[in-house]
């Protein structure tokens, strides 16, 4: 889930965009929502399948990664190039991880 949101987010707030809505309205955002509930569903779609693959979705990983880090906590690789072992959070999807 924590990928995804971020992801979410950057979508609805650009599909809002496309309206003339704003993401800080309550009212436009159900707006949006009752009237353009099939792009709601792109959106959602497009959060959980490539939310993952992008920069906008791992950043909370990377995130929790540098406050594990900053509190000398042990961590895996947050990059394929960054050791041997595949990471899982920042190139799930990834040829180079495997």
């Amino acid at each position: 889930m924590l990928d995804n949101a971020p992801t979410y987010l950057a979508f609805l707030a650009a599909a809002l965009g496309r309206h003339q809505l704003s993401l800080n309205s309550h009212e436009d955002v159900s707006a949006f929502v009752a009237q353009h509930d099939h792009e709601l569903i792109a959106i959602s779609l497009g959060a959980v399948f490539f939310g993952a693959m992008t920069y906008i979705g791992n950043g909370p990983n990377f995130m929790v990664k540098s406050i594990a880090e900053h509190a000398k906590v042990k961590t895996r690789a947050s990059s394929p190039t960054s050791s041997n072992t595949p990471c899982r959070s920042c190139c799930r999807f990834s040829r180079l991880c495997r």
